[in-house]
């Protein structure tokens, strides 16, 4: 089992109240496609990879913002990828260089869309090879995006 970037899921935690007087931590979803990115490099299970796929093309929707539109989004990126953008940029705030570092093989799938483990989940997912690409790329473009 992969722990890295561990201590970031307990810093970054914020403390959700589920009952009168019980709260638990929840973490940031920058940080739960971090955590799914990890672990698909070491168990290549396709849940992981249709995890990250919603999450990248669902992220700012299932938190009712507008930070899709916000300044710092490139304004010619279509609103379904600006998403897997903010998750990129959030990820750049959160995590330092080392830990950034680790994100970039898993982008090499842009490279081969077409393998066979990848297509399972990519038509699991009921997304297309050029949606795929796209989504890592926007996703590739807010990780290395600087104000």
């Amino acid at each position: 089992m992969n722990v890295s970037g561990f201590e970031f899921l307990f810093r970054y935690a914020k403390m959700v109240p589920i009952s009168d007087r019980l709260s638990i931590p929840v973490i940031p979803l920058s940080l739960a496609v971090y955590t799914k990115i990890l672990a698909f490099q070491s168990r290549k299970l396709k849940r992981d990879l249709t995890d990250i796929l919603y999450i990248l093309t669902n992220y700012e929707e299932i938190q009712f913002s507008e930070r899709r539109y916000e300044a710092g989004v490139p304004g010619d990126l279509p609103y379904e990828r600006r998403g897997a953008f903010l998750i990129g940029k959030d990820l750049r705030s959160i995590l330092p260089d080392p830990e950034l570092s680790q994100i970039f093989p898993f982008l090499h799938l842009i490279d081969d869309p077409h393998a066979p483990d990848l297509q399972a989940a990519i038509r699991d997912f009921r997304m297309d090879i050029d949606d795929f690409v796209s989504t890592l790329q926007a996703f590739q473009d807010g990780l290395r995006f600087t104000e």
